[in-house]
């Protein structure tokens, strides 16, 4: 089960007020930062971070993820980011959803190999960022799953 963008209410607030806020676009071009929860039996077992932005006229989502160790290579992130992904794809018709991870680390490879991403380079500039301001030697690998890739999956699975 996936719950999208968890909050809490105070009193004043009414929760239609909030879904038209958390569900709208950005406005003229202002980054949207987003979180939904993964859950499992009323359990909040991992969460997904999305900053959606624009590129000209190109919608676009920055997209991350983790997982509690125990529901590892269980499928349970595979299926999430599915049905996020479409959601993003076919009602909020986003062009491309962009993700990074270390090279080592083989479990994400293998979610984004699942879901159909291409593996697309990360800039020299970008590169000296994370060593310089996150400390990390790290190779980082950059990924971006564009809209015609995911229907191209989802026609696959659907055969």
């Amino acid at each position: 089960q996936v719950r999208p963008m968890q909050f809490r209410l105070s009193r004043n607030d009414r929760i239609e007020g909030w879904k038209r806020l958390l569900f709208a676009p950005p406005r003229n071009g202002a980054a949207l930062s987003r979180c939904t929860s993964i859950v499992r039996n009323d359990k909040i077992i991992g969460h997904v971070n999305h900053l959606h932005f624009d590129v000209g006229k190109q919608r676009m989502c920055y997209c991350g993820w983790n997982l509690a160790p125990e529901y590892w290579g269980r499928g349970i992130t595979v299926l999430a980011l599915s049905k996020l992904f479409d959601q993003f794809f076919r009602e909020q018709q986003i062009n491309a959803v962009i993700s990074e991870c270390f090279a080592s680390n083989r479990r994400c490879l293998r979610v984004l190999e699942k879901l159909n991403y291409l593996a697309v380079g990360v800039p020299l500039h970008d590169r000296l960022q994370t060593l310089v301001f996150r400390r990390c030697l790290h190779w980082i690998c950059r990924f971006q799953l564009t809209a015609d890739r995911w229907y191209m999956r989802t026609l696959e699975d659907v055969r």
